[in-house]
């Protein structure tokens, strides 16, 4: 369950990072 937890978070934290890089643009 926590490994569900932190992979989750990892790939939030990739889709957010993405979204910063699109707003630069």
């Amino acid at each position: 369950m926590l490994l569900k937890m932190i992979s989750l978070c990892q790939q939030a934290n990739w889709y957010l990072f993405l979204l910063h890089l699109l707003a630069f643009f």
